[in-house]
């Protein structure tokens, strides 16, 4: 079983994870070269990310 500390530790890499993801969209969607299916893709992985956290 994990300690509480590497627990934090892993709850706190899925955020940073989560903002990169984040700051991925955001320019991809201001992106007038991205394709729906990147957007989808950076779509899909925040919302993982985000059920991960919950």
């Amino acid at each position: 079983m994990k300690t509480l500390y590497e627990l934090k530790q892993n709850l706190a890499t899925i955020g940073q994870q989560l903002q990169k993801v984040e700051n991925q969209l955001a320019e991809k969607a201001i992106d007038p070269n991205a394709t729906m299916e990147e957007i989808q893709a950076l779509q899909k992985s925040r919302d993982d990310l985000s059920l991960v956290t919950i």
